[in-house]
């Protein structure tokens, strides 16, 4: 139920999400990554009722996915690379840039095994790769990209790869001295 709420919530159906999370008692969800999931929703449902500001829900969602010890973790879960990934922009906002290290080593793995991944975790390279340029960190936003472009191709999912596009240009930019960016 929480997946049908999170996908209410993201194609912009607040009303829907806010109608349904309601409904459900926190107190009775037993998973430690449901409860995280739900509390997340809850969250961002308030952000974009204007109820809460983006940045007092990172402030509260650091709280939740213990936020800066997430990132000694080996693996991470759907729920806390999509919470990572929402938090993104306020980090680099606050110039916290801890975050870079982990994006850095968890996609080199993912990336090195090239297992299939959801479309989800694409978004999740797509900020990772946003997140490692904005600290330098060109060479391996680049390799990033070009997988999540790749991945992006074969599920024939096109729209997102306007970000890929856009992030790679600008670290083709950086690297290479010539036109490709263009």
């Amino acid at each position: 139920m929480l997946l049908d709420i999170y996908g209410y919530m993201y194609f912009k159906n607040i009303e829907k999400a806010n109608n349904l999370i309601s409904k459900i008692n926190p107190d009775h969800i037993t998973s430690s990554s449901n409860l995280k999931l739900y509390h997340f929703i809850k969250l961002n449902i308030l952000v974009k009722q204007n109820i809460m500001t983006y940045a007092e829900s990172v402030e509260k969602l650091k709280k939740i996915i213990n936020y800066p010890e997430i990132l000694n973790k080996t693996l991470l879960t759907f729920v806390e690379k999509t919470t990572l990934t929402y938090m993104t922009n306020h980090l680099l906002t606050v110039k916290d840039y801890r975050i870079a290290k982990l994006y850095k080593r968890v996609l080199k793995e993912e990336i090195e095994t090239d297992a299939p991944i959801s479309k989800d975790f694409n978004v999740f390279r797509t900020t990772a790769a946003k997140y490692l340029s904005v600290v330098g960190e060109y060479e391996e936003a680049y390799k990033i990209l070009l997988s999540a472009e790749k991945n992006f191709m074969e599920s024939l999912d096109y729209v997102p790869m306007i970000h890929i596009y856009y992030y790679k240009a600008l670290n083709e930019l950086q690297l290479f001295n010539d036109n490709r960016y263009k």
